[in-house]
């Protein structure tokens, strides 16, 4: 964790070149995110950056990306809207009512998977500057020049000097996630109409596109057992 609470959500694989990470540093802390460097103690060619974002640019950017969250109780209790989604209450988060979000004072307020992917879209919004990036290059002793507009990030992979960006994973919440998989799935077994696996659980870890994964298997094989019933009841 960084001062304040913060977390690394992603970590940053480059090459061991001292002007190079340097100036990925700078870059990405002129960007307002959380940036610090751990040994590669198993490569000495590597080094790897792990990079995080305070709440105040987290919230930021969920507000910029439209993204929704749970309202407190008591503001959404006489929202007319309630009944209209299964999800609700749900808003689009913005800054000036943060206080109408449940949670809004807890640090996991956004959820794993949330801050990972904010994180990730920082870091690749991050533009390079390329008079300051070529000086780095030259003092790394490279000869190639990157003088068009990309993002640092892009850059840095065109030159061969990323060797990979990444989601950290978090031990602890990553227990408690399987531990609500596995106690789902052997309550499924007694209540076939339950979904065989905790679709929040999912999305709040790994992800939208994992929980939607999920989701649609469980579906098709609860279907698949109503078809297999006919089936038999035919045969």
């Amino acid at each position: 964790a960084f001062c304040g609470g913060a977390m690394a959500e992603i970590f940053v694989v480059l090459r061991n070149l001292e002007p190079v990470i340097k100036h990925v540093e700078k870059s990405l802390n002129d960007a307002g995110l959380l940036v610090s460097r751990e040994k590669a103690d198993f490569d000495a060619e590597i080094a790897i950056l792990l990079v995080g974002a305070p709440q105040k640019l987290l919230e930021r950017q969920a507000q910029a990306e439209r993204r929704e969250k749970k309202l407190r109780d008591s503001f959404a209790c006489h929202s007319p809207r309630r009944s209209e989604q299964q999800g609700w209450p749900v808003r689009r988060f913005t800054i000036s009512q943060r206080h109408l979000f449940d949670g809004i004072e807890q640090p996991d307020f956004f959820t794993p998977a949330e801050r990972a992917s904010m994180v990730m879209a920082m870091l690749a919004a991050v533009v390079k500057d390329s008079t300051t990036f070529n000086a780095a290059l030259a003092a790394a002793n490279i000869e190639e020049r990157v003088d068009q507009e990309f993002a640092l990030l892009d850059a840095l992979a065109r030159l061969e000097l990323m060797h990979d960006v990444s989601p950290l994973h978090f031990p602890a919440e990553r227990a408690r996630a399987w531990r609500l998989i596995i106690a789902n799935l052997r309550s499924a077994c007694t209540s076939p109409l339950r979904p065989l696996v905790p679709l929040d659980t999912l999305r709040a870890y790994w992800g939208e596109q994992v929980a939607y994964y999920f989701g649609w298997e469980s579906f098709y094989i609860h279907a698949l057992g109503v078809l297999a019933l006919v089936g038999l009841a035919t045969w």
